[in-house]
């Protein structure tokens, strides 16, 4: 074979060789939730790239772009989008201000809870990942939430390390799930395969959550996962929570 040949196999072999260019991560969770004795229950399908990440139930994605600097909230049954800027990060130095009172009362539906976490040194297997069992209690005026966490601690699953960083990225700014969030900072490519959750809030009656991590893997992300389906008409708004 002469020596040109031979550069153009070694070219194609580079493009192609697994591992050449960093794989998606995908994951699948499920989550059932008990209110006054009618469950519901909803799958979340999840794709995590390098700078962008899609959350898909039936009929609904969450597309988070921060190339673009953008989420993408898409209603697939009404065919309608709105977009919302990424916020900055907590840690960003800002200028103190006025709170915005219009929006006070969605505080009260956030406590600012006390937690007390424990790490029991209990071990099982969960969906085939060896997990220890972390259990936590927050504590607030007029309410609480008792948790018990199956975390999967060792660095080496594949995607591991980005479900990770998705997963706090998520997490950091609901007051619910703050243990989870110290217990995934101190045990860093650690994720969480099952939890369950106990609520029993200040007005309401309580409610039990359970949800459990059903697929992890690393994938190259179907075509057009991180874009808006075609045929679909921007509504004026901003996006869900993330």
């Amino acid at each position: 074979m002469n020596p040109k040949a031979c550069g153009w196999l070694a070219l194609l072999a580079a493009l192609i060789w697994p591992g050449a260019a960093p794989a998606d991560t995908h994951a699948i969770v499920t989550s059932t939730r008990v209110y006054q004795d009618q469950e519901t229950s909803v799958t979340f399908d999840y794709w995590v790239g390098a700078d962008k990440s899609c959350r898909r139930t039936p009929g609904r994605r969450i597309i988070t772009r921060q190339d673009l600097g953008i989420v993408w909230t898409i209603d697939l049954n009404a065919r309608t989008y709105t977009v919302s800027p990424i916020e900055k990060s907590a840690v960003t130095p800002s200028l103190p201000r006025k709170p915005d009172r219009r929006k006070l009362w969605l505080d009260s539906y956030q406590p600012d809870f006390a937690w007390t976490i424990r790490d029991t040194g209990e071990t099982k297997s969960c969906n085939g990942f060896d997990c220890r069992l972390f259990e936590a209690t927050g504590e607030a005026d007029f309410s609480e939430i008792t948790a018990r966490y199956w975390i999967y601690l060792a660095p080496g699953a594949p995607g591991g390390p980005a479900f990770h960083d998705y997963s706090v990225s998520q997490y950091r700014e609901d007051r619910r799930m703050a243990a989870l969030v110290r217990i995934l900072d101190e045990h860093p490519a650690s994720f969480c395969v099952y939890r369950e959750e106990t609520v029993e809030p200040a007005i309401a009656p309580t409610v039990r959550t359970r949800t459990w991590l059903t697929k992890i893997e690393e994938a190259a992300a179907p075509p057009a996962t991180y874009e808006l389906p075609p045929g679909i008409k921007r509504r004026e708004g901003r996006g869900e929570d993330r």
